[in-house]
């Protein structure tokens, strides 16, 4: 396997992820300027909240739980091997984030709360901030000081 396109692959994603959001809120906030009548349904709004707040303190929650046992097994593996794992559990983490953005902007648009804004940008900025580097796998699989040389080595 190639260690340096696995670890652009794992980039790649995570940045898609975050334009691809960008993109479809800056739509949906386009479209609803134009929106006459918005509708204010509290409970929608609610129920987006409470997701959205739910995916910001559960993801990472998660995402050591998964990295823990991924941690365990990673054991026997490669480098390449504990390099998809690494990868897997970001895409699970990145995903619940998504799923709450989404569902805020989702709401936005539907009744024009500009108050899930903030929390959109709140939550993004937690996906951003999740995005791989080597500091991070290395310290989420506790690499030796030989698997960490390596790995920088490949991405040069």
């Amino acid at each position: 396997m190639d260690l340096k396109k696995d670890f652009q692959a794992a980039i790649i994603i995570h940045i898609a992820l975050v334009i691809g959001q960008i993109l479809i809120a800056l739509i949906l906030v386009f479209i609803q300027s134009d929106n006459a009548a918005p509708k204010n349904d509290l409970v929608l709004v609610i129920v987006a909240v409470f997701v959205s707040v739910g995916t910001m303190f559960l993801s990472p929650l998660l995402y050591n739980k998964v990295l823990e046992e991924r941690r365990v097994t990673a054991q026997k593996e490669d480098l390449a091997g504990k390099l998809e794992m690494y990868r897997a559990t970001k895409i699970l983490r990145w995903a619940m984030l998504e799923g709450g953005n989404l569902m805020l902007i989702l709401v936005y648009f539907l009744t024009g709360n500009a108050l899930l804004l903030p929390l959109f940008v709140v939550s993004l900025g937690m996906m951003i901030l999740a995005r791989p580097s080597i500091e991070d796998f290395s310290d989420a699989f506790k690499l030796s000081a030989q698997e960490e040389s390596k790995l920088r080595k490949a991405l040069r």
